[in-house]
């Protein structure tokens, strides 16, 4: 018994750890992508020198609306602005007041912003908080809040539409980031290049804002060491089941009561598994921050399916060689 409580112990150790592992890997690939502005490793860059106007770019684009994606365009004069475009795709920024931008931005025929708070040009005359751009005022609707020394706090953010009539960017002003290309990748990333001119496609966001992944914020990275602590619980989870099968082949039990005493074991190992997998899991989910939890979700649901494989081939099938 003792040693099954240990077991079960060193189990949830485990899977707690696999929890702190995930949210330090998230606050930092979080942060690191805050630092720029909101770009994603996974993010293209694209080199362009055209004169055609970014919003005459975005009408072509636009029309293909199953397409999803991001649009950063950041300004070569100054890092710190850049124009915002989403189809079927948000922003994920951290909102201290106000809100993020919404669908119904990205086809507005005026602009909205979102600021740093940093951001000294800021007016607030009543309520609504504007920004002074090229003569106009514009509203501001959401202001993002980082870390002191993060890049963020000091960027402005400009929404910019395909139906707005008085936006004259130039696309060879302006970085351009293309982001959040899950589905139809070639399509989108053929398209985009087709409109916006682009001689060359990159990968390499470290250029961004001289913001260089570190290893840690890697998924393949998550994935390798999520993997070898799937191995250690396996391992502790055999330790934990083959006394149960030795008992198993050592009694004098035949048919229905065999059949039961397989059972009782076999539930006596979900047991163990499920406490620890259920403490570890309320105790990651209450505080532990997490960002993004389809990583810890996989982890989790993989492993209960693993152990219950586990249990039921060692307990189920007829007597292994190791085990005699």
């Amino acid at each position: 018994m003792k040693r099954n409580i240990l077991i079960t112990i060193l189990m949830t150790l485990l899977l707690l750890a696999a929890g702190v592992i995930v949210s330090k890997h998230d606050s930092v690939k979080y942060k690191s992508v805050m630092n720029r502005n909101g770009v994603t490793e996974d993010a293209f860059i694209l080199k362009a020198n055209s004169n055609k106007k970014i919003v005459t770019a975005l009408k072509e684009v636009s029309k293909h609306e199953k397409l999803k994606f991001r649009m950063h365009f950041i300004d070569k004069k100054d890092a710190d602005k850049s124009y915002f475009y989403g189809q079927n795709e948000k922003i994920s920024l951290p909102i201290k007041t106000g809100r993020s931008f919404s669908n119904l931005d990205f086809s507005a025929a005026v602009p909205f912003v979102i600021v740093g708070k940093d951001v000294k040009d800021v007016i607030k005359p009543q309520e609504q908080r504007y920004i002074k751009q090229s003569d106009n005022y514009l509203p501001v609707i959401g202001i993002t809040e980082m870390d002191d020394n993060s890049n963020l706090n000091n960027h402005i953010f400009t929404s910019i539409s395909p139906n707005i009539t008085d936006n004259d960017a130039k696309i060879a002003d302006y970085r351009i980031i293309l982001d959040g290309v899950y589905t139809h990748k070639k399509e989108t990333v053929s398209l985009i290049k087709k409109e916006f001119k682009a001689k060359k496609v990159g990968t390499s966001t470290n250029k961004i804002n001289n913001i260089k992944q570190k290893t840690i914020e890697k998924n393949y990275v998550l994935f390798i060491i999520l993997s070898l602590i799937t191995v250690i619980l396996i391992v502790l989870n055999f330790n934990l089941i083959i006394p149960m099968k030795y008992s198993i082949n050592n009694s004098q039990l035949d048919g229905d009561l065999q059949k039961d005493f397989k059972f009782g074991f076999i539930f006596q190992f979900i047991i163990y598994n499920a406490i620890a997998f259920i403490i570890s899991y309320t105790i990651i989910s209450n505080w532990i921050l997490i960002i993004n939890y389809t990583p810890i979700t996989i982890f989790y649901v993989a492993n209960i399916i693993l152990t219950i494989i586990l249990g039921s081939y060692v307990i189920f099938t007829k007597n292994r060689s190791f085990l005699r």
